[in-house]
């Protein structure tokens, strides 16, 4: 925590021009740059959403949008098993942690941030940190992406590096679980993947609690 109010809320802090040098080191110019990574910090993922938080519409945006992923400022996610030439189930994030930490975290709680308890800025950093962790799990295996539709959401889904003739369906948690969680959490998983629309091209699945333990190794 103390390293994160160093960079951001500190009196002149190191990040505070972070987005605009970035921008302009990528060549991306005009405020609705900022006024979109503003929206996505903020969890407008959707193109319609961020489209809305701008006040434009949405066929206006595939300009910016490409800018800002050719610049590797934002990435486009699809859920697993979808065609990455669908445009139907589209999400954006900020790329760069640091970045993701700037819009999610620092500009919606700059004014107030002294305000906060430190418990409730434990919490922010933690659950920033929690993103950053699914991500590095997610690059531990191959071909892995979330997966979302109407009522089931996984944080991993992945070919087995075990079988590749099975799926790997995890559960990702930024903490240690004890076995007593660690079961419930895999009872939890498998009722998700019941109802998860994936299930019917994918019979054999291995289920997977991923928590802070894989970091040991």
């Amino acid at each position: 925590m103390a390293l994160a109010e160093a960079l951001y809320f500190d009196f002149a802090p190191y990040m505070e021009q972070e987005p605009q040098r970035i921008l302009r080191d990528e060549g991306v110019a005009g405020r609705n740059a900022l006024a979109a990574l503003e929206a996505v910090g903020r969890g407008a993922e959707r193109p319609s959403e961020i489209a809305s938080r701008l006040g434009t519409a949405q066929t206006n945006l595939s300009r910016l949008l490409t800018q800002l992923l050719d610049g590797s400022i934002l990435a486009r996610e699809l859920p697993f098993g979808e065609s990455t030439r669908s445009t139907k189930k589209v999400l954006y994030r900020i790329q760069d942690p640091a970045l993701r930490f700037w819009f999610r975290v620092f500009s919606p709680h700059q004014s107030l941030w002294r305000t906060y308890s430190a418990s409730e800025r434990r919490k922010l950093i933690h659950d920033h940190a929690a993103t950053v962790f699914e991500e590095h799990c997610r690059a531990r295996f191959p071909g892995a992406r979330r997966h979302w539709e109407a009522e089931v959401e996984l944080d991993l889904v992945a070919p087995d590096p075990v079988d590749q003739k099975r799926l790997l369906v995890a559960e990702v948690k930024w903490r240690r679980v004890s076995e007593a969680e660690r079961r419930g959490l895999l009872r939890q998983l498998e009722a998700r993947w019941e109802r998860c629309s994936l299930r019917a091209r994918h019979p054999r699945v291995r289920f997977e609690v991923l928590d802070a333990s894989i970091l040991d190794g």
